[in-house]
């Protein structure tokens, strides 16, 4: 849980530095809300994941706003956000993924960090992956045609990890031999999970997090 305490670490030679380093007065109320926000960062003054709700509540703004600071801050930092950064952040995201009736159709993934849906969105244009994500419901709730939820997994996923998912549901017998589209594999076990678990968040993470955890993820998937 986010933790925001009264603002009483700030660095006030450091607001004023950079508030006056471009001339005093120039910076527009847009930037010094930013600038502040990320001075309580800094000071540790807001701490753990930066939740568009927690935050608004505690600093009395609306969660709009909240997740717009966040936006900006996020933005403007020097993240590398390669293909292991979308990795290990889309690792996070499978470890709730919402299966179902629809997920024949769609999967859906909440997503409240705008930076990430944006780098999700992305990745499937630039891989030519499918349609991109609907949010027709809930800008926070990633909806992603099946297909293409496959085909992002197994991009992001590594050959070993998937060779481990194939021979234990071939243990199993959710498949009676191994498949010849990893694509296939993929959609063979989403679906079968959601036949399952019924209509329930699910844990997928370890599809992108290694071979290690794959028997026990297949072992409560298909127990």
């Amino acid at each position: 849980m986010i933790a925001v305490i009264p603002p009483q670490k700030i660095d006030q030679h450091a607001f004023l530095k950079r508030y006056i380093e471009r001339g005093f007065g120039a910076l527009s109320k847009k930037e010094i809300d930013r600038l502040v926000f990320q001075l309580l960062i800094e000071t540790g003054d807001i701490k753990g994941p930066l939740d568009p709700h927690a935050i608004a509540r505690r600093l009395k703004i609306t969660p709009t706003k909240a997740a717009n600071l966040i936006y900006e801050y996020e933005m403007f930092q020097p993240t590398v956000r390669d293909e292991a950064w979308l990795r290990a952040q889309f690792s996070e995201l499978l470890k709730f993924t919402l299966l179902g009736k629809e997920a024949k159709d769609k999967v859906k993934l909440e997503v409240r960090d705008k930076v990430l849906r944006e780098e999700i969105e992305q990745y499937i244009r630039m891989h030519k992956l499918g349609p991109a994500p609907d949010y027709r419901l809930n800008r926070n709730l990633l909806e992603i045609e099946f297909n293409t939820f496959c085909r992002l997994i197994n991009a992001l996923s590594d050959a070993t990890t998937l060779i481990s998912i194939e021979k234990n549901l071939v243990k199993r017998k959710v498949i009676p031999v191994p498949l010849p589209s990893k694509e296939e594999l993929l959609a063979v076990l989403i679906r079968s999970a959601a036949q399952r678990v019924g209509e329930k968040t699910v844990d997928l993470s370890a599809i992108l997090l290694g071979s290690a955890g794959i028997s026990a993820m297949i072992t409560s998937l298909f127990s």
